[in-house]
């Protein structure tokens, strides 16, 4: 990876330099590695991603620019690129300087970077596969590592270095195989044992049952509601959601909508999560709620967002023009797994979502492949059935709860060296299956 000290030193020589009102300096460098167990060339990633974002305000204009890589003459290009896209810009409202955030930032957890998974490699990472899972079973195993730093002419600098590692588990073969994921920071956190038994748990040798007709009540997994809530975050509570006008929230912010059971949290200070210190403004992260007792609370806001729409700035920015809640977690409830049972009875289990598209209007029409199926009864979780596509509005579904599960599990998709989702198991009323895409 890269000396985080020098470009530092970089970024203070070309905030003094640069000929713009205010310039604020990103940079992001992120080694992505995964593995299974078989250690086969074909199926290891090994990349790393670098970014370097500059915005520059001038006049009230502001300009942005993106490129790969941060020598000196980079960064001076890139700024020079960005004040002459703001030259060809109107003045912006809303932002009469560029963001700044003086207040401290919370100091990183000691497990939010991990030494051990730093160094991994994937030749070790197949060794710890193999002692994790059997041979009739696969492990995906995807880890991270991220240095971060924000500099701007109007704030102090900003700087994280950080490691994320994401497990996937599938036990047995066919309609009976099990499901399970996890993520954590380190691979302490990670729970591998965990996560492989609970794949372990869901695995049968049943014959698969017919396709059932809905609409029907699913169970979602704690890793099934965590892909849920994703979606949720990132359809309708983005900043670029709401200003377009595309998400439901521009109707309901502040209305009661959802279950009453439903809080959804973004907290990068929370250790139970995967932590991450401030936003790629360089604002200070803290607890946001974004849903509470079921009603819109804000969407993930930046500060010029915040500006344009006269509400508080969240601590979101996640870099170009946009803010997203990186760090969610859903409040647990009460129900017990047998709660759970009975509030699924005559319905389904879903143990994984995958494949999720939203869909006009406002995003609401969610369809979703549902992966690891099981027929759940009054006796249990029973016989396995084929991959089902699920289709429901996501303001119908999540305001027709049944249960909400004690028990959470932290997880990712795609995304977790900025967070992930921790999130308990939840039970819905009466979804409906997409006509013709049962498999």
């Amino acid at each position: 990876m890269n000396d985080l000290d020098l470009i530092a030193t970089r970024f203070e020589r070309a905030l003094a330099a640069s000929p713009a009102d205010e310039t604020e300096l990103v940079w992001t460098a992120v080694r992505t590695q995964s593995t299974n167990a078989s250690g086969k060339a074909r199926d290891i990633e090994d990349n790393i991603q670098t970014t370097l974002g500059v915005r520059v305000r001038e006049r009230g204009r502001v300009g942005t620019h993106r490129a790969g890589n941060a020598e000196p003459g980079d960064i001076e290009n890139a700024i020079r690129a960005a004040l002459g896209q703001a030259r060809g810009h109107e003045p912006l409202p809303g932002l009469p300087h560029l963001p700044n955030s003086a207040s401290g930032i919370p100091p990183l957890s000691d497990g939010a970077f991990d030494p051990e998974l730093a160094k991994l490699v994937p030749a070790d990472a197949v060794t710890k596969l193999r002692r994790w899972v059997d041979r009739s079973e696969l492990g995906q195993l995807r880890w991270q590592t991220g240095e971060f730093l924000v500099a701007s002419s109007r704030g102090p600098l900003r700087r994280a270095q950080v490691t994320a590692a994401a497990l996937d588990v599938r036990s047995g073969k066919g309609a009976g195989v099990g499901l399970a994921s996890g993520a954590g920071r380190s691979l302490a956190s990670l729970g591998a044992e965990g996560i492989v038994a609970r794949a372990r748990s869901r695995r049968t040798s049943t014959e698969p049952g017919a396709p059932p007709t809905g609409p029907l009540p699913v169970w979602l997994s704690p890793e099934a509601t965590g892909t849920l809530m994703h979606v949720l975050a990132r359809t309708a509570f983005t900043a670029h959601r709401y200003r377009d006008g595309s998400s439901f929230l521009r109707q309901h912010l502040g209305t009661h909508v959802f279950d009453r059971r439903l809080t959804l949290i973004d907290d990068g200070t929370d250790v139970a999560g995967m932590p991450f210190p401030f936003d790629l403004e360089g604002t200070a992260k803290r607890r946001v709620e974004l849903i509470g007792e079921g009603t819109p609370r804000t969407p993930a806001l930046d500060q010029r967002h915040a500006a344009l729409f006269g509400l508080q700035a969240t601590g979101h920015a996640s870099g170009g023009d946009d803010a997203r809640a990186e760090n969610l977690f859903l409040l647990p409830g009460e129900a017990s797994k047998e709660d759970l049972l009975a509030a699924a009875a005559g319905g389904i289990f879903v143990a994984a979502l995958e494949d999720c598209v939203t869909h006009p209007p406002l995003g609401t029409l969610l369809r979703a492949r549902a992966r690891g199926v099981r027929a759940v009864t009054r006796e249990g979780i029973n016989q396995p059935l084929p991959d089902l596509v699920l289709e429901d509005s996501l303001l119908r579904a999540l305001s027709h709860v049944l249960a909400l599960g004690q028990e959470r599990v932290l997880t990712s998709h795609g995304d977790e060296i900025l967070g992930g989702v921790l999130s308990p198991a939840l039970v819905t009323d009466s979804w409906s299956l997409a006509p013709g895409l049962s498999r």
